[in-house]
């Protein structure tokens, strides 16, 4: 089952994974210049989770590709924000599309197809 995001099933044409780059608190080092001239480090609000998406589209024609690229660049040029569901389960929720990035080319043969990365942040993270 692939992934999903904001109930859009966008990934299911070909293998992709997700995995959490950014997790903890906003933190400057002891002595950090003006910002945090005193000796022991401070901690500050939550660090908004991110989580990078990478993976391959795949489709019998260039236009069907086109088409799998529009709806995930749509999704991100809103910005949409909605539940990641992971292949596996995992739930994420908040977590807002910022960025898609496509490979510098498409690959022809039987199929085409090109590899892709996303980026998405939860904007508003909630807890200690």
């Amino acid at each position: 089952m692939p992934a999903t995001f904001a109930g859009l099933s966008l990934f299911g044409s070909g293998p992709h994974r997700i995995v959490g780059t950014r997790f903890g608190k906003i933190w400057l080092p002891p002595y950090a210049g003006n910002v945090n001239p005193n000796g022991f480090t401070n901690f500050f609000e939550r660090r908004e989770p991110k989580l990078i998406q990478t993976g391959r589209l795949i489709a019998t024609t260039h236009s069907a590709l086109m088409t799998f690229v529009s709806a995930i660049q749509t999704q991100a040029e809103i910005p949409r924000t909605g539940t990641l569901v992971e292949a596996n389960g995992h739930i994420w929720t908040n977590m807002t599309l910022l960025q898609m990035q496509l490979d510098d080319r498409i690959d022809r043969g039987r199929t085409y197809s090109v590899q892709y990365e996303l980026i998405y942040v939860d904007l508003n993270p909630t807890g200690p």
